[in-house]
């Protein structure tokens, strides 16, 4: 058995019956399906290439700062490849006291809703993988799955 997908019309003709008209549209709405999904994946593609032409560091996370997204910026700036990003916790971006303290922090965001950093901007320090640390801006947005975190080389301004 297969399941296929009908359009059912009805009209009333001159000698008062009905006429009843059926039409198999499986193939035009499994076409439809294609092409959205084709549009879909290419919005997704353009996206990521988007995020990767950003000139400033940025990562996404779950709600517990699991990393799911990073892009090209932020590999170039961190050292780190993108696949020893993904699936770690973003306190190993984050340098100075805040590193010991992120994960409370996000932690607490989560239980109280409280959100003091949320559209915030904040000047912080952040960690290499070769262990050197930079002073950058941290702007913090909240998104349905997580947080994306967006990075400002501040110490690049300041040597200008």
């Amino acid at each position: 058995g297969r399941i296929i997908e009908l359009e059912v019309g009805f009209a009333r003709i001159s000698t008062g019956n009905t006429a009843i008209m059926i039409k198999d549209i499986t193939e035009m709405k499994e076409r439809q399906r294609r092409e959205i999904h084709d549009r879909v994946s290419l919005d997704l593609e353009e996206r990521s290439h988007i995020l990767d032409a950003a000139f400033d560091p940025m990562f996404c996370t779950d709600t517990t700062g699991i990393i799911s997204m990073v892009n090209e910026s932020a590999v170039d700036e961190f050292g780190w490849q993108r696949n020893e990003l993904i699936g770690q916790n973003i306190s190993m971006v984050v340098g100075g006291s805040h590193q010991k303290h992120h994960d409370s922090y996000v932690q607490q965001c989560n239980r109280t809703k409280e959100q003091k950093m949320i559209g915030k901007q904040r000047e912080i320090r952040f960690l290499r993988k070769d262990g050197t640390e930079f002073y950058g801006e941290l702007g913090l947005a909240e998104i349905p799955t997580g947080f994306c975190y967006f990075i400002r080389m501040i110490a690049r301004q300041k040597l200008l």
